[in-house]
């Protein structure tokens, strides 16, 4: 069975990256944090988060 690519419209897209779209603002004390999330198939995937500097 083949899926099919999953598209966002162009106007859905670029709500995301408006200036008001929810995004929480930097924070300095998570600078160098690492979480590891783990999905159900077993997989880990590790998030470090970056300096925003």
């Amino acid at each position: 069975m083949t899926q099919q690519p999953v598209f966002i419209q162009v106007g859905a897209l670029a709500d995301g990256f408006a200036p008001d779209n929810n995004t929480l603002p930097a924070r300095h004390e998570l600078t160098g944090r690492a979480f590891e999330l783990f999905a159900e198939g077993g997989e880990c995937y590790r998030l470090q988060l970056l300096s925003n500097d």
